[in-house]
């Protein structure tokens, strides 16, 4: 009755709460902390799962208005529908993970950031363009 009172609770805090409790209960039972936090990162990876859905579907819907006429599934009555689908699919894993960035891979592959020089770069002898201070002094010299 105190927590119905209190109103806004969701399901994973009122489980949080339970756990909390039944830890300082007993405290030997750490391991419904880890437990926890478990549930919170996969709570966090579906929450994204399906947000990527609904935004992916929002701008199908948007990028083709005509899509509705021509399939009926494409109409906004049947979005939630169309969501639920798309994220079962993801779940299952039929669409691809989205490929890293340049930025990453350069992270992964060089965590020192000591990237080697290109073969262009080796064969031209230089490593970078002169500055562009210089190029600057160097069209004032002539005037």
């Amino acid at each position: 009755s105190e927590l119905k009172s209190r109103g806004g609770f969701s399901l994973l805090s009122l489980a949080a709460l339970a756990c909390v409790r039944r830890s300082f209960a007993h405290p030997l039972l750490f391991d419904d902390m880890a437990m926890m936090t478990v549930d919170r990162e996969a709570s966090a990876q579906g929450y994204g799962d399906l947000m990527t859905a609904v935004a992916s579907l929002r701008k199908q819907r948007a990028d083709a208005v005509v899509m509705a006429d021509l399939y009926p599934n494409m109409k906004w009555e049947n979005f939630p529908a169309e969501v639920a689908k798309m994220y079962r699919m993801k779940k299952q894993g039929k669409f691809e993970e989205p490929k890293p960035s340049l930025f990453s891979i350069m992270q992964r592959e060089f965590p020192d950031d000591n990237v080697p020089k290109s073969l262009s770069e080796i064969k031209a002898g230089t490593s970078l363009p002169p500055a562009l201070g210089a190029l600057v002094d160097q069209t004032l010299v002539g005037r």
